[in-house]
Formats: structure tokens, sequence, C-alpha cells
């Protein structure tokens, strides 16, 4: 498995707005699919709206701040590292509308 410092360098070459700080290694390989998979929204694009919940999609899971969260888990921005991540996981169909 890359190290922490090889995977960082790797997604600040795709993209150096992505915040890696506090990050372990297994969220940063998966940042870095998100990264690689083109599908991350830019920054100015429509912010997903506060009164909008969201929810993990069937038959997915996602490694956030308060664990794994598996398939039908409330998720907001917060426990991601950035906008941009969640971003990615909703064009990805990993997040998708309660």
């Amino acid at each position: 498995m890359p190290s922490n410092k090889d995977l960082i360098t790797e997604i600040k070459d795709i993209d150096s707005s992505f915040e890696t700080s506090g990050l372990n290694n297994n969220q940063l390989v998966e940042l870095l699919s998100i990264a690689k998979s083109g599908k991350v929204v830019p920054e100015d694009d429509v912010v997903p709206e506060d009164d909008v919940e969201y929810k993990v999609a069937v038959g997915k899971s996602i490694l956030t701040k308060r664990g794994i969260l598996a398939d039908g888990v409330g998720i907001s921005v917060t426990d991601l590292p950035s906008d941009a991540v969640f971003k990615g996981f909703i064009a990805s169909g990993y997040i998708v509308e309660m």
C-alpha cells in the first residue's frame, strides 16, 4: 500500500484544492479514487442546500470522520474532509437525497 505522503502527492498533482490534512491511509485512497474519476464538482458550483438531507446509497458504504457509514445512513458535508469530496460522492452515486 502506498504511503500517506505518496498518496497526498498524487492527489495534489491532480487537484491542489483537495484538503488532505488529518486523513488516514484508507481515506486518502478513497479521495485519490474520486480525484482520478474526474467526478468532483468544482467549488463554484451549487453547494448542497442545508435543508436537503442525504444518505448513503443502497449497496454502498463510505469511510467518514464518524467511521464507516453503511447504506441508508444519513450523511452530511461535515462527515467528509471537504465540500468537494461530498460533491464527488454525490456525482458518483454514493450519496443520494433522502
